[in-house]
């Protein structure tokens, strides 16, 4: 099952993440060439990339015959493939967050966050937590921070640059497992949603 999904802030990558714990990036069919071409760009630029570095651009190219067939139908919104695969996590992946240039944040029931760009194969870094991570959300104008929320009741908004909490609080009552979480507009509040639904 596919537990969550959310399209990017520009509407033309979704991606998707569930119970077989891997994250797909899908990409809308008429975006494809921008989205290779700013992938084969950023290969470019680097002076000799290691094979953790590589880009994804070797993972699929233009000439593949079956890539070239599944063009054909031009009908359907998304290209057949995804775009990104990513692997990592341990468990069931439970939400994911994108931010305004193109990192993708996943959270799972391991217990961690990974942040990946849709221009690299591997994770960038993991954020571990105490508890299974239920919702995460960029912030809305840094996307150097973003907030998790986790069944060990804390909302915690991390800095990403120097991997580690800025700032957490925790929620109270009976029952504090987070459940959903999210900036204001402006990012200058939090909302948190918890299971005994407040």
């Amino acid at each position: 099952p596919v537990w969550c999904m959310k399209f990017s802030q520009c509407g033309r990558l979704l991606a998707t993440a569930g119970q077989d714990k891997v994250l797909r990036v899908w990409v809308v069919r008429d975006a494809y060439t921008y989205f290779q071409d700013m992938r084969t760009k950023y290969n470019a630029e680097k002076v000799s990339p290691t094979p953790s570095q590589e880009s994804l651009v070797s993972q699929q190219s233009m000439e593949d015959p079956t890539l070239m067939a599944d063009l054909a139908n031009e009908r359907a919104p998304f290209m057949p493939r995804p775009f990104c695969t990513y692997t990592g996590h341990n468990s069931d992946l439970l939400d994911v967050s994108w931010s305004k240039n193109y990192f993708v944040l996943s959270s799972s029931m391991d217990k961690t966050v990974r942040l990946w760009h849709i221009s690299r194969k591997e994770c960038l870094c993991c954020f571990q937590h105490i508890e299974f991570v239920t919702a995460i959300a960029f912030h809305p104008r840094d996307d150097r921070y973003f907030l998790s929320g986790s069944l060990d009741g804390k909302l915690r908004l991390w800095n990403i640059p120097d991997k580690k909490v800025e700032v957490w609080n925790e929620i109270e009552g009976q029952s504090k497992l987070i459940t959903a979480a999210n900036f204001c507009q402006n990012g200058k509040f939090a909302v948190v949603g918890s299971y005994d639904g407040r």
